[in-house]
């Protein structure tokens, strides 16, 4: 009974030390890169539906960038939409069903449109209740159907070396879509930039270097680990029973 004890105790360690093992192979490192430019979105307050209330953030974790959130206070359900950049219809034939919903603003709580067990549901985003859905850059393309004709996105240029001499991007003006009562309304969105006061010209060259040292760590962690994980594996053989 003692042996069986022993042998039970050293499969739990070793089934333990395999799975650090395994999680040591897999982890990555990644890092951030400065942006070049920051961006400022503004919103024609005229053409919101009745409702939904609007507040200006500033982004602390994206170098002060300014957005603007949307919260629907009503129990009417404002949908956020794409519309398909193929699609040649006019905007009073547009049917919800025939789109991408991305958000569900209803009740001060927001939805978003994902995959679940077996199909499309609205999940609530309970870290978003009462504060709304940002319209920051990202946000923006995702609901709007841009074709930059080749042309760089080069309000997402970031890292090191950028010019001295670079020029800021022209203001956009992008048409947000959203659905309110089964009708399509349209509300036009200008997305505005400066440079980054706060860019650090040294991002990846720092991001490499602390990934380098996070390397070798793992790397010394994977050859302690493996050690550990043969010694166990000798002392199992050990006690086994003749």
């Amino acid at each position: 009974m003692k042996i069986n004890k022993y042998k039970l105790a050293i499969s739990f360690l070793v089934g333990v030390f395999s799975l650090i093992f395994i999680s040591q192979k897999v982890l990555a490192c990644d890092f951030a890169t400065s942006p070049w430019f920051v961006s400022t979105v503004d919103i024609d307050k005229s053409k919101l539906p009745q409702g939904i209330q609007t507040k200006s953030e500033e982004k602390s974790y994206d170098e002060s960038s300014k957005t603007i959130e949307l919260l629907n206070i009503t129990n009417t359900p404002i949908y956020l939409i794409r519309v398909d950049q193929y699609y040649k219809g006019t905007l009073a034939e547009l049917k919800l069903e025939n789109t991408f919903p991305r958000y569900k603003l209803e009740n001060n709580k927001v939805y978003y449109y994902e995959f679940g067990s077996n199909s499309w549901v609205w999940k609530e985003k309970e870290y978003l209740r009462d504060k709304g859905v940002a319209l920051d850059i990202g946000t923006i393309d995702d609901l709007t159907t841009w074709v930059t004709n080749g042309k760089d996105n080069i309000w997402n240029k970031s890292g090191d070396n950028r010019p001295v001499d670079i020029k800021i991007p022209e203001p956009e003006t992008r048409t947000i879509t959203y659905f309110k009562e089964g009708k399509a309304y349209e509300l036009p969105v200008t997305v505005s930039y400066r440079l980054n006061k706060d860019y650090d010209p040294h991002s990846v060259e720092k991001g490499s270097k602390a990934c380098g040292e996070f390397n070798q760590r793992m790397k010394q962690n994977y050859n302690l680990i493996e050690w550990f994980r043969n010694l166990i594996t000798w002392f199992t053989t050990l006690i086994k029973p003749r």
